[in-house]
C-alpha cells in the first residue's frame, strides 16, 4: 500500500520540478540581442527586466569589450599553480592611493565612461 503512495508523491514532485525547469530553458534559435530575448527573460518574472542599452546593439562590439580576442587560444600563458599560504596574511583594509602614492593613474575620477571599460576597469585600482 505505502509503494503506491511513495511513487504517486515522487513522481508529482518530480514532475513539478521538472515543468519549472522547463521555464528557465531558453531556446535554442533564440539570438541574444533579439526583442524575442528580451520577451522571454521578462516572461520569466524574475528580479530584474531586460531592456534594449544604447550602443550595445552590435554583437562585435560587445565581445571587444569584454576583451575576448578572436584567436584568444594562440596568446594563453602557461598555467601556475600558487599557493594562498605563500602570500602570507591579508591587511584588514588596503587603499591602492595609500600604498602608491606615486602611482597618478589610481585617483577614481580617471574613468571618463565606465560602461565602455569593460572587464579591465576593476584592474585599475
Amino acid at each position: 500500500m505505502r509503494t503506491p503512495v511513495v511513487v504517486y508523491l515522487l513522481s508529482t514532485v518530480a514532475f513539478a520540478v521538472s515543468e519549472d525547469a522547463w521555464r528557465y530553458m531558453i531556446p535554442d534559435e533564440t539570438d541574444a540581442f533579439s526583442d524575442k530575448m528580451i520577451q522571454y527573460i521578462n516572461y520569466l518574472n524574475t528580479t530584474w527586466k531586460a531592456g534594449r542599452n544604447p550602443g550595445f546593439e552590435d554583437p562585435a562590439y560587445v565581445c571587444r569589450l569584454l576583451g575576448v580576442h578572436p584567436e584568444n587560444q594562440r596568446y594563453r600563458l602557461p598555467e601556475r599553480r600558487l599557493h594562498l599560504s605563500s602570500l602570507g596574511p591579508l591587511p584588514e583594509n588596503f587603499d591602492s592611493r595609500e600604498n602608491w602614492p606615486e602611482c597618478t593613474t589610481i585617483d577614481f575620477g580617471d574613468v571618463e565612461l565606465a560602461a565602455c571599460c569593460g572587464k579591465n576597469s576593476g584592474l585599475r585600482s
